[in-house]
């Protein structure tokens, strides 16, 4: 899943950004418009752009001097003691390179990878990463300046494919879902919705690979793009509903949360909209997974002290679970050990946390202190694999 609105380098940028929406989408004040080159779309038929990989990649070998355990400001193996009274083992691996900017690099979304590597997005870099376990990092610049790469997936072609939120101040320029090879090579297939950006993005039961897109012109919808790149959009009942984080449910649909809405939708996968409100006033639901319960749970995130995740029995019986003061979930996975697992990335409060199906919380602090922790993913070595967008690293926790 971005899911999903992430920290970016507005941690850098916007620190003083108010709360609310203009605080969840205060990543946009740091990112340029860009010239597009002209893309021929016919119908959903979508004319791709591609990078050759050997001329769009940057490596470093994990060494001293690049993005190992042991290079500068990374950590080996640290004991952090969690608030279940578990020590826990976190270690980071820095991701420098010469593609990022001033403020370094910003990796976001992350997942494992059909070759047993972990992918991630990098906004600073405009590039797609690869690290290897024992942290040798390459880039893949994506073709399209400032595309703002997000959320990624492995698709069920074997490739990865991650969503764009390129934006500007006062307009959003044609974005694009993108398609990266095991080997580096990338396709961007721009949506057929004008001004559109994509959010979170997942792989459907049908083949196929669904994401949820929303832009300047209020269009809220969800995305279908066959591995061919045929895209298909379903407007939602409510177009400013800012849907976030998708997932694939137990029940053989698409779930997906409705920050702006409210609300948690199902899609079905020839397209029907059902959405289920949230009670108790504004949620901002934003990440979702599949529990190991079997129920949907979700992140909110939405205004200053409402702290919470919850879980969803498939459209009814929701329930809340109350999370430590400062708390800031967004992406919430689901964890080797049958626990769900999400990052807290407030600024003086970096943190990986985990809630049992019965809704008891912990929580393990990150060694690097304003670390924006971000994107998680249970990696090929079942450890937990996490972004932080804030230090440039990449984490890994074993459970």
């Amino acid at each position: 899943m971005r899911l999903l609105t992430s920290p970016n380098v507005w941690h850098a940028l916007c620190s003083t950004a108010n709360t609310g929406f203009a605080m969840i989408r205060a990543r946009i004040c740091v990112v340029a418009c860009a010239l597009l080159g002209l893309i021929l779309i016919d119908g959903c038929e979508l004319s791709p752009l591609q990078v050759n990989p050997q001329a769009g990649a940057v490596s470093n070998d994990g060494g001293s001097d690049a993005a190992g355990l042991i290079g500068a400001g990374g950590t080996a193996g640290v004991r952090v003691r969690c608030t279940d009274g578990v020590n826990r083992t976190i270690s980071e691996f820095n991701v420098s390179a010469s593609v990022c900017g001033p403020y370094g690099c910003v990796p976001e979304g992350i997942t494992t990878g059909p070759d047993g590597n972990l992918w991630f997005t990098d906004t600073s870099a405009n590039s797609i990463g690869r690290m290897t376990l024992d942290g040798a990092v390459t880039y893949f610049l994506i073709p399209t300046e400032n595309a703002s790469p997000v959320d990624i997936i492995t698709g069920p072609d074997g490739n990865l494919w991650f969503t764009e939120t390129q934006e500007a101040e006062q307009a959003i320029v044609q974005n694009s879902i993108g398609r990266i090879t095991p080997s580096g090579t990338i396709t961007e297939f721009p949506l057929p919705i004008a001004h559109n950006y994509s959010q979170g993005i997942t792989a459907g039961p049908d083949g196929n690979i669904w994401f949820t897109e929303t832009g300047a012109n209020a269009k809220a919808a969800i995305g279908r793009i066959t591995p061919s790149g045929t895209i298909t959009d379903f407007p939602l009942p409510f177009s400013e509903s800012l849907p976030e984080g998708i997932t694939a449910g137990p029940d053989g649909n698409l779930w997906f949360a409705e920050w702006y809405g409210n609300a948690i939708g199902r899609i079905t996968p020839s397209g029907t909209i059902t959405e289920f409100s949230l009670p108790f006033g504004s949620w901002g639901p934003a990440g979702i997974t599949t529990g190991p319960d079997g129920n949907l749970w979700f992140s909110e995130f939405l205004v200053p002290d409402f702290y919470r995740i919850g879980r969803s029995m498939l459209g009814g019986e929701y329930l809340q679970f109350q999370l430590p003061a400062g708390t800031t979930p967004k992406i919430i996975v689901t964890g080797p050990d049958g626990n769900l697992w999400f990052a807290s990335n407030a600024r003086d409060d970096s943190s990986i946390m985990r809630a049992t199906p019965t809704g008891t919380i912990a929580e393990c602090p990150l060694p690097t202190a304003e670390s924006w922790p971000y994107g998680i993913a249970v990696g090929p070595d079942r450890n937990l694999w996490f972004t932080e967008s804030g230090s440039g690293k990449i984490g890994r926790l074993t459970p």
